[in-house]
């Protein structure tokens, strides 16, 4: 299956995020297997989770009911791009105004 990457949570927790883009808190061990939950579980009720053995992902459950973190960063600079670009369309309206008084 896929390999994920670990890294640390803005908490200190450890973490995982898999080839999507999704990331998942560690949970629980049992034996050589490590249980990951979606890291948006409390703030979506996203009940996606996946278990890994020898920092391979082998068991994937549910599916994700958000967008990822890079869809989300996406999302965000097309919002910029929008935002900006009416603000110098209403600086040109009000520049093109100015130059007749």
């Amino acid at each position: 299956m896929d390999v994920p990457q670990f890294l640390f949570g803005q908490r200190g927790n450890y973490q995982l995020a898999d080839s999507k883009g999704f990331t998942y808190n560690k949970d629980k061990t049992h034996g050589s297997k490590t249980y990951w939950e979606c890291a948006y579980r409390q703030r979506f009720g996203c009940y996606a989770r996946l278990s890994t053995v020898a920092d391979k992902i082998v068991h994937l459950k549910g599916s994700h009911n958000h967008p990822t973190f890079r869809q989300k960063v996406k999302i965000n600079v097309n919002l910029v791009v929008e935002i900006v670009t009416e603000i110098v369309t209403e600086i040109d309206k009000n520049l093109d105004l100015n130059l007749f008084f």
